[in-house]
């Protein structure tokens, strides 16, 4: 199991407990920060004492500056705006009979995905994106995101936008990695007063929300990138924090889109100066998605 930051362990035990319902063993744990003040290690241990525990950086959350946790160690914040990258993929790189072939796979795990009702009628299916049924196959991802950057130019983008939520994270990290450019992942929750952006969202699947975006800087030039099109009600409230943000979109790419949710129509409503990309199109109707 891997976690980004960790302090409570609150999450952790979630997941593990879900993972031991789910008739799986869980070998270890890997966490790239872990608040020492929190105590959640020792959480942890008491529920599951034959864990592996590892943490790269070990951190105090106390006081109004984070601090080491391990005596003699020190933490480096980065304060400065990040410098854009020229990375190393360059539009057309890749034949188009490639790009073509991936795109036909790509659309495939779309399609012929059986159907069902949510309590509110919502059609919902199970993608290996956006669900991980199947598991997911991380070269699937990385052909996702070389499709992204052949059709949508990266160049002109100081930053890529995406949602933690499902496989906006996998493929905004995998776009990541082609352009060289940085990313910042909105979350469903605040991280705090008078940090980063935030405002409601109507999402098809999920209802009402609240979406946050953080690390953006006014006048930045910003690619959204996520895992699906659907209502309209997530891409939506991504592009309102972004232009409260003082930012531009230069351009939204998708891995796909749900036609008949019509979710195209409604950010054009208010949103009309932003290019829509999607690398396959299915309609949501029946028993099981076809393609468009």
């Amino acid at each position: 199991s891997t976690q980004s930051t960790w302090g409570s362990a609150n999450t952790l035990n979630s997941m593990i407990t879900a993972l031991k319902n789910a008739g799986c063993i869980c070998c270890g744990c890997v966490c790239v920060g872990e608040a020492v003040n929190l105590k959640g290690r020792q959480r942890l241990l008491s529920n599951f004492p034959d864990l592996d525990v590892v943490s790269i950086v070990k951190f105090r959350l106390e006081g109004n500056v984070t601090t080491p946790g391990v005596p003699g160690h020190s933490l480096h914040s980065i304060v400065t705006p990040p410098k854009k990258s020229d990375g190393h993929y360059f539009r057309g790189m890749t034949p188009q009979s490639v790009i073509k072939a991936k795109l036909n796979e790509i659309t495939s795990t779309f399609v012929g995905i059986p159907i069902q009702l949510t309590s509110s009628g919502y059609p919902y299916s199970n993608f290996c994106l956006t669900d991980f049924v199947p598991l997911m196959d991380p070269q699937l991802v990385e052909d996702m995101a070389e499709c992204c950057c052949a059709l949508c130019n990266f160049y002109d983008a100081e930053v890529i936008v995406s949602e933690s939520d499902r496989g906006g994270g996998p493929l905004t990290h995998a776009c990541a990695l082609l352009t060289g450019l940085p990313y910042c992942l909105a979350n469903w929750y605040s991280p705090g007063e008078n940090i980063g952006f935030g405002t409601k969202a109507n999402v098809g699947y999920s209802g009402v929300g609240t979406i946050h975006v953080n690390g953006l800087i006014p006048g930045m030039k910003v690619i959204v990138v996520d895992d699906m099109l659907s209502s309209g009600g997530t891409a939506e409230a991504l592009f309102t924090c972004i232009e409260k943000a003082g930012c531009t979109i230069v351009r939204a790419v998708f891995a796909s889109e749900k036609i008949n949710a019509k979710g195209r129509a409604r950010l054009a409503k208010n949103f009309s100066h932003v290019p829509l990309i999607s690398l396959c199109q299915f309609i949501s109707e029946g028993e099981k998605t076809v393609k468009a």
